[in-house]
């Protein structure tokens, strides 16, 4: 008796929204195994310099896509996107680097659509302690971008996420409202 109410109470503060990881990266890998396939093509039937040194760097490119991508896949530890605690909103990119931020850090949540990409952005109190947590420095830098471009460095695309917006804002709200400040 006691221990199905605590699985339950434990699923309720623990929400964990998963990317759309075979959607999102079957695209770029089929699409650029054929643009190598294009380019072997290219190499094999052409007989002009030019169109060769076009395909040996198209080639290059593309077969680094490819390969670049599969390790994406592969380096994959789990698929969560976003995962809600009591404690703080933990989002990971599809390369697998994770932002933790406490719910009283976060001052509100808001939709955005920036040139037709739906976001869910997270505003937060100080932008400069989460410009912290970043990766790297190219990382650190994506971030000033979003927060010069959106106004805030935390901007989650609702292409990567299984799930409507609409009920990932009201779930972020919700936490936000009972966690928050």
């Amino acid at each position: 008796m006691l221990l199905p109410s605590l699985m339950r109470i434990f699923v309720i503060m623990r929400r964990v929204y998963h990317f759309r990881l075979l959607q999102t990266t079957v695209v770029p890998l089929l699409g650029s195994l054929a643009f190598v396939l294009a380019c072997i093509c290219l190499l094999r039937f052409s007989h002009n310099p030019f169109h060769w040194v076009a395909a040996v760097v198209g080639i290059l490119f593309f077969g680094g896509c490819f390969f670049s991508t599969v390790r994406t896949m592969l380096r994959r530890r789990d698929d969560e996107a976003v995962v809600l605690t009591p404690s703080a909103c933990t989002i990971t990119d599809p390369r697998g680097h994770r932002i933790e931020l406490p719910w009283r850090q976060i001052e509100r949540i808001d939709p955005l659509d920036y040139r037709g990409q739906r976001l869910v952005a997270l505003f937060p109190y100080d932008a400069e302690t989460v410009l912290d947590q970043a990766s790297g420095r190219i990382a650190r830098r994506l971030m000033r971008w979003n927060c010069s471009c959106l106004g805030t460095p935390i901007a989650i695309p609702m292409q990567t996420i299984r799930g409507d917006r609409e009920e990932l804002l009201a779930t972020l709200r919700d936490y936000l409202r009972k966690y928050g400040r």
